[in-house]
């Protein structure tokens, strides 16, 4: 590719250029594969995070615990929190 990129068009496809490095990339299916993966593992990893702290706030919730309390204990805002209480009623 490289080659007829140098032939009928010597000026717009300067070797290493970005427009012949685009043209002529190899996709390389494991480091695709690796980056979706580590992508996935990331966005599970954080949703895990997120649902175990939904536990813990309405475990929270159940014991009576004030929701300013809570709040200051998660981060979360008091407004996420009463949504949180509302939708589990």
């Amino acid at each position: 590719m490289k080659a007829i990129c140098k032939r009928y068009s010597p000026d717009c496809f300067n070797d290493g250029g970005e427009v012949t490095n685009m043209l002529t990339a190899e996709f390389n299916i494991d480091r695709y594969g690796e980056a979706r993966y580590k992508s996935g593992k990331r966005k599970g990893i954080e949703e895990g995070i997120e649902k175990g702290m939904e536990r813990m706030v309405l475990n929270a919730l159940k014991k009576k615990m004030p929701i300013k309390d809570i709040a200051e204990m998660t981060g979360w805002s008091v407004e996420k929190i009463k949504e949180l209480k509302e939708k589990n009623k």
